[in-house]
C-alpha cells in the first residue's frame, strides 16, 4: 500500500479532523487574498484615472488667494478679478518639459449673477473642453452661443438641453448639462472663452492657466523641477502651484494600507502557523497506534516525515483552490455593493504563484515540529493501544 493510500484511508476514518484542518488554510488565506484583491481593484480604479487625467498644475495672477499645504495649494478668487493675456501661453513652449505637457488649457472663471443667484461662469477654448475630462448629459459646445450647465442650475431653473438662456442680454443655448460632481461646477456655466472674454468686456484675457502633467513624473517627484522652471518663465506676477488633487491622496493612503496589511498578513501567517502546528500534534497524539503499526511494520523515521508533510501538503493544494474560489464569491460582493467598481481579476502568474508558495511553505512549516514528534514515537509503547 502507498503512503498516498494511507494518507486517504486515514482521510475517510477522520472526517471532520480533515474537515477542520483545511478549514484552518482557507479562512485566513481567504482573508489575506480578498483584502489585497479588493484593495488592489481600487487602487487600479484611482491609478488608471490619474493616468488618463494627470497631476494638475495651475498658474493665477499674483494675489489670488490660494491655500497651500504640504506642497498642494488649493486656488480662490479673491473677490477682485486679475487678468493676464492669452499671450503668456506662449512663454510655457520654451520649457524644456513641454513634450510631457498633456494638456495646456488657458482659462477665464469668474462669478456672475443669474436670477439673482451667484454662479460661476468657466471661459474654455472650445477645442479644448474636451480635455476636461467632464461627465456631460447631451454633447460639448461646438460654437460661441452653446454652453454646458450644472446639475444644480438645471434642477433649480427646471433647464432641460436645448432650452435658450440669456446672459447680458446675450443669447445662448443649452448643448449639455454636467452630471452632478458635488463640487462649484454644479453651480456653473461653461462656455466658449471668447463668449466669457465678451460678458465682461474684455479681450484675449484669462485668469488661469491649468497644466497636465503625467502622474509618472509626480512620482519621481520631477513635478518640482517643472514648478521651478515655469516659475522662471512667467517670471513675477504670477503663482505656480501643484492642484491637490483627492485622488492622489487616496492613492497614498492606499499605499499605506496595503504597508499595514502586509503587517497583518505577517500576524496572520504566524498565528496561522501555530493554529496548524497544534492541530497536526494532537492530530499526531490521537493516532499514536496507526503510526505504530506503520513503524512495526518496518517504516521508518523518514518515512513517517514523508507521510505527515505529504498530508499536509495535500491539504494546503486543496486550501489553495477553495481559497481562491472563496475570495472570489467575497471579492465580488465587496467590490460590487460596497465599492460600486467592476469586478476583474487582478492578480498575474507572479502573484499567484506567490500565494501558493507562502501558503504551502507555511502549511509544511507547520508540519514538520508534529513529523518530528510522530518519528520519536516507541512501536512497542503504541501497540499497547491496540
Amino acid at each position: 500500500m502507498s503512503l498516498f493510500e494511507i494518507i486517504f484511508k486515514m482521510w475517510i476514518k477522520q472526517k471532520s479532523r480533515l474537515f477542520f484542518l483545511i478549514l484552518a488554510v482557507v479562512i485566513p488565506s481567504s482573508i489575506i487574498i480578498t483584502l489585497y484583491w479588493a484593495i488592489n481593484i481600487v487602487k487600479n480604479d484611482i491609478s488608471s484615472y490619474i493616468e488618463k487625467t494627470g497631476v494638475k498644475i495651475e498658474v493665477k495672477p499674483v494675489g489670488d488667494i490660494t491655500l497651500n499645504y504640504k506642497g498642494y495649494s488649493i486656488g480662490g478668487n479673491s473677490g477682485k478679478l486679475k487678468l493676464f493675456s492669452t499671450k503668456t501661453i506662449n512663454r510655457l513652449n520654451n520649457s524644456k518639459y513641454k513634450n510631457f505637457f498633456l494638456s495646456v488649457i488657458p482659462e477665464l472663471t469668474y462669478n456672475y449673477i443669474y436670477k439673482g443667484s451667484t454662479i460661476k461662469i468657466y471661459g474654455i477654448e472650445l477645442n479644448k473642453i474636451n480635455k476636461m475630462n467632464l461627465s456631460v448629459k447631451g454633447k460639448l459646445p461646438d460654437s460661441a452661443n452653446e454652453i454646458i450647465i450644472g446639475h444644480k442650475i438645471a434642477n433649480i431653473e427646471s433647464l432641460k438641453i436645448g432650452n435658450k438662456i440669456f446672459l447680458k442680454g446675450k443669447e445662448f443655448f443649452i448643448s449639455g448639462i454636467l452630471n452632478t460632481y458635488g463640487n462649484v461646477y454644479d453651480n456653473s456655466i461653461i462656455m466658449d472663452l471668447m463668449s466669457a472674454n465678451t460678458l465682461i468686456n474684455k479681450k484675449n484675457s484669462i485668469n488661469k492657466i491649468k497644466i497636465r502633467l503625467p502622474y509618472s513624473l509626480f512620482e519621481k517627484r520631477v513635478h518640482k523641477e517643472v514648478l521651478n522652471e515655469l516659475k522662471s518663465l512667467l517670471g513675477k506676477g504670477y503663482d505656480v502651484y501643484l492642484v491637490k488633487d483627492d485622488n492622489i491622496v487616496k492613492l497614498n493612503s492606499i499605499k499605506n494600507i496595503v504597508f499595514f496589511l502586509h503587517l497583518l498578513s505577517i500576524i496572520i501567517i504566524v498565528f496561522s502557523l501555530l493554529s496548524i502546528s497544534n492541530f497536526l500534534m494532537n492530530s499526531v497524539k490521537r493516532r499514536t497506534k496507526e503510526i505504530g503499526i506503520l513503524r512495526s511494520i518496518g517504516y521508518k523515521s523518514k518515512h513517517i516525515i514523508y507521510l505527515i508533510l505529504s498530508e499536509i501538503f495535500l491539504i494546503s493544494t486543496i486550501g489553495v483552490f477553495i481559497s481562491f474560489l472563496l475570495s472570489s464569491f467575497l471579492t465580488y460582493f465587496i467590490v460590487e455593493y460596497f465599492i460600486s467598481s467592476d469586478f476583474r481579476f487582478v492578480f498575474d502568474l507572479k502573484d499567484i504563484v506567490i500565494f501558493i508558495l507562502a501558503i504551502t511553505t507555511v502549511c509544511i512549516l507547520s508540519g514538520l515540529l508534529p513529523a518530528k514528534k510522530a518519528t520519536e514515537t516507541d512501536p512497542a509503547e503504541a501497540l499497547n493501544f491496540i
